[in-house]
């Protein structure tokens, strides 16, 4: 269903008068951070611009009211009132016009935003998304679901194949370790410099010289003297292994 925008301000009013009895500081809005909807209806006439300006505003009363938002995938508007931000856009869109992938929105708000990319469970193939999710300084993001994948099957919710904890927990816990080792030393730093150094082999370096190269590759890549083993990474502090 699409909301109206201009009906927005009276929803989350009505909204807020009943979650503030509940003492929770943080929401997650969904489409608020990535969807501008248009209204045409004749005499009523809203147009994008209009639209998220008036996204915008009930964005600065959240903020105003000390909650701390999660959006999804992040349009530039909501971007100043995100404290998380998940389903970031992680590659380009692979058209023959793009040469390359260069994650400009990462290197930007690294240090600043917490954000992930798409959820490692539901991806084609996660270690390939968790290759990125470290190069970009990302944060591991599971979806799941307490039930059996069966029970979304043919329904409106197909897209989730892939849910149920019991078949990722200790996975995802492997995996958030690791990741924890990795960056949680600079989870507060810039991404001062992002490197292609081959075909699918990157290097970036953050702000106090912590610098990784990604090897997306089937084969082991030598960079400087260090090997870097198939589809995996190396981590270097202030250019030293």
């Amino acid at each position: 269903y699409i909301v109206n925008p201009t009906s927005l301000g009276n929803i989350i009013d009505s909204f807020l008068r009943h979650y503030k009895r509940f003492e929770q500081r943080g929401l997650s809005l969904r489409y608020m951070g990535n969807e501008l909807n248009s209204n045409f209806k004749e005499n009523q006439l809203v147009d994008r611009e209009q639209s998220k300006n008036l996204l915008v505003k009930q964005l600065e009363k959240l903020e105003d009211g000390n909650y701390k938002l999660m959006i999804d995938g992040g349009n530039a508007y909501a971007i100043p009132y995100a404290s998380h931000i998940l389903n970031m856009p992680m590659k380009s869109s692979d058209y023959n016009i793009c040469d390359e992938t260069i994650p400009f929105y990462q290197i930007v708000l690294h240090g600043y935003v917490s954000y992930a990319g798409a959820p490692i469970n539901l991806s084609e193939d996660y270690k390939q998304l968790l290759l990125k999710t470290i190069e970009t300084g990302a944060n591991p993001y599971f979806i799941w679901i307490y039930s059996d994948n069966s029970v979304l099957k043919d329904s409106h919710y197909n897209q989730y194949y892939s849910v149920n904890y019991k078949d990722w927990l200790d996975s995802a816990v492997r995996i958030y370790k690791e990741l924890d080792e990795i960056l949680r030393d600079v989870q507060d730093k810039e991404i001062i410099e992002h490197e292609r150094l081959a075909e699918d082999v990157y290097r970036v370096t953050f702000e106090g010289g912590k610098i990784i190269i990604v090897n997306y590759t089937k084969s082991t890549v030598h960079v400087d003297g260090v090997a870097v083993e198939p589809e995996n990474y190396k981590v270097l502090q202030g250019g030293k292994n």
